[in-house]
């Protein structure tokens, strides 16, 4: 709301626009710009109709794909996402539909998503932001492994002790074997043993004799292999 007040003074400062006039044009509300002042909060569609009518960005679009990123990067589910970071179940079909939520609401999901989110999904999140929402190929290939492996390598609590739509959901399958890893990026197994032995591709773990691979350790490998096509190439 501060970051709004600021921006509608100076657009009444640089065009020397009166405040009820501001008000009709954008609103069609005469007194907009005098209760902005008290206002704790506006919804996020009366924002970007604001940003919009003094040529900025609107903040929705951007708002929406980086919570699309987030749910593809982290594979948590909508309705989980939306109890843990708004309260409400639903939260994602709503922005989804177009529908509109306060601005202070989007701070509190905004905060939830860095807090949740490591390093290495969040580097992915801000790339595919980045490039207006699209999917790099390691996360559109699978962003967290659904099915269960024929042999977990990793033993974590039992899942008959954790609810499935419980907000640990998407840590359960942190390491992946080497075929399960090699899905994700795209390649074959034999390729991905292949960049093992020759200490080229991302780092592994051995428990006895099972090798595994973290799957952030994963998502960050195949960020230093990233490469940015030019329009004129």
């Amino acid at each position: 709301m501060a970051d709004m007040r600021s921006k509608v003074a100076a657009y009444l400062a640089r065009t020397g626009m009166p405040e009820e006039e501001f008000g009709k044009l954008a609103l069609g509300r005469p007194d907009f710009v005098e209760r902005l002042g008290v206002q704790r909060s506006m919804t996020l569609n009366t924002a970007d109709r604001l940003l919009r009518f003094m040529g900025e960005a609107p903040i929705g679009p951007a708002f929406r794909r980086e919570v699309e990123a987030f749910l593809e990067v982290t594979g948590i589910r909508p309705a989980r996402f939306g109890v843990d970071a708004s309260g409400e179940p639903s939260f994602v079909d709503v922005i989804r539909s177009r529908g509109t939520t306060r601005l202070r609401r989007v701070d509190l999901v905004r905060a939830h998503m860095r807090r949740t989110a490591d390093t290495a999904q969040r580097t992915v999140i801000t790339g595919m932001i980045e490039e207006g929402g699209q999917c790099s190929s390691v996360v559109a290939a699978s962003p967290m492994p659904q099915r269960e492996s024929k042999s977990r390598e990793v033993s974590r609590a039992s899942d008959a002790d954790t609810d499935a739509d419980g907000p640990q959901e998407h840590h359960r399958r942190e390491f992946l074997d080497t075929n399960e890893a090699a899905a994700l990026l795209g390649l074959s197994g034999g390729t991905l043993s292949r960049y093992r032995q020759k200490g080229t591709g991302p780092a592994y773990h051995r428990f006895g004799r099972k090798i595994v691979y973290a799957y952030t350790d994963l998502l960050s490998w195949a960020l230093t292999r990233r490469h940015i096509t030019r329009e004129s190439d």
